[in-house]
C-alpha cells in the first residue's frame, strides 16, 4: 500500500503527494477520500500528515490510515512541522497582545519545535509600538521585523525557512499571504485588504497547504482566526 504526505485538505478531499516525490509547483497530487471507520474520527488527517493509501482503477485514493506524526500544531491543524511563524501585524490591525499570547500558548503545548514571532507592516511602524514587542524578546523568542510592501526583513525570513517545514500562523489581515509572496513571487497567493468599518482582514486563505520556496524549506498558509 504506497504511502504519502498530504500538501493540502479542501471540501472532504486530501491531497496526497506520493513518498519519495520532490513537492514542486507542478507535483501530481492523488486526490482522495477517507476510509469511513477514519472519517468519523474528526482530525484524524490533517494537512501535513504522512498517510497509508489505497489508489483505485480512476487515480484517485483512499487513505487508508494516518501514521504517527512528530509534531502537530492544533489550530490552525498542521501536522508534521519544525517551526512556526506566528505573524502579527504591527498597526492595521493593531497588535492585540492577548491574542498573540494565546497563541504562543497554544505552539508552546503543540510542542513545536521552534517559535518565531514576525511582526509585520513595519511600514506603518509609529513611535511607542516598539514597546510593545519587548517582553516576548526578554522571554527568549526571536522576534522578526518585517514588511512586505517594502520587503525589509525578507532575508531574514528565507534564512529561517531553509530546511524546515514552517507554518506561518496568526489572525487574518496581518500579511501572512503578503509576506509569502515577497518570499517566494511563485507562490502568487491571493491577498486581502483591510476592513475599513471593523479594522480586520477578510479571510483569504481558505485551507492550510503545503508550498516548495524557492529559497529552501517549505512552507504552510494558513487561514486566519480570532
Amino acid at each position: 500500500m504506497p504511502t504519502g504526505q498530504v500538501i493540502k485538505t479542501y471540501n472532504g478531499f486530501y491531497y496526497v503527494l506520493a513518498e519519495g516525490e520532490k513537492l514542486t509547483m507542478e507535483s501530481a497530487l492523488v486526490s482522495c477520500r477517507l476510509r469511513g471507520r477514519i472519517k468519523r474520527d474528526k482530525g484524524a488527517v490533517v494537512t501535513g500528515d504522512m498517510v497509508r493509501y489505497e489508489l483505485l482503477a480512476d487515480g484517485t485514493g483512499i487513505i487508508e490510515q494516518c501514521l504517527p506524526r512528530r509534531s502537530m500544531l492544533h489550530r490552525p491543524a498542521v501536522a508534521n512541522i519544525d517551526q512556526v511563524i506566528i505573524t502579527f501585524a504591527i498597526k492595521e490591525p493593531d497588535v492585540n497582545s492577548l491574542l498573540l499570547n494565546r497563541f504562543l500558548v497554544l505552539a508552546e503545548w503543540s510542542d513545536i519545535p521552534e517559535i518565531v514571532i514576525c511582526f509585520n507592516k513595519t511600514d506603518l511602524l509609529s513611535v511607542g509600538n516598539e514597546e510593545i514587542v519587548e517582553p516576548y524578546k526578554e522571554a527568549g523568542y526571536r522576534v522578526v521585523f518585517a514588511s512586505a510592501h517594502e520587503k525589509t526583513g525578507i532575508d531574514e525570513l528565507k534564512l529561517l525557512l531553509k530546511g524546515k517545514v514552517t507554518a506561518f500562523a496568526g489572525p487574518s489581515g496581518v500579511g501572512k499571504s503578503s509576506l509569502l509572496n515577497a518570499i517566494d513571487k511563485n507562490l502568487s497567493l491571493t491577498t486581502g485588504v483591510i476592513s475599513e468599518k471593523i479594522k480586520r482582514g477578510k479571510h483569504t486563505t481558505r485551507a492550510a497547504c503545503l508550498l516548495p520556496v524557492s529559497s529552501g524549506g517549505i512552507v504552510v498558509d494558513t487561514p486566519g482566526f480570532s
